[in-house]
């Protein structure tokens, strides 16, 4: 079957429709994230959730093709988590965060 990916550049529902025209309005909602370290060198990633701990997020990694190669879960009361990428080769990918009916999706390059 095919895949779509849809890709907003703001906080959005699933159905791709977004809720929001300034990223700056995403703090502290429950899919907003932030992608620190060096995963580009290290192949390690933490996605920073800032003050929100209140929500189950399911994280998927997913190439330019939109095939999905992994996928976590970050339980109530974590507001971070690392994520490995080293395993996998040189390219674009996506992180998607989804929460309850909300997703944000952003991108992550390994060199």
């Amino acid at each position: 079957s095919d895949t779509t990916l849809a890709t907003c550049f703001g906080l959005c529902t699933s159905n791709a429709e977004c809720i929001v025209d300034n990223t700056n309005d995403l703090n502290g909602s429950a899919g907003s994230f932030d992608i620190k370290g060096k995963p580009t060198v290290t192949g390690l990633a933490v996605l920073d959730f800032g003050d929100n701990t209140t929500t189950v997020r399911q994280i998927t990694l997913t190439n330019t093709m939109g095939q999905t190669l992994k996928l976590w879960t970050l339980e109530n009361g974590r507001n971070a988590m690392e994520i490995n990428i080293s395993d996998l080769a040189a390219g674009l990918y996506y992180v998607t965060v989804n929460a309850g009916t909300h997703f944000q999706t952003r991108k992550l390059i390994r060199i």
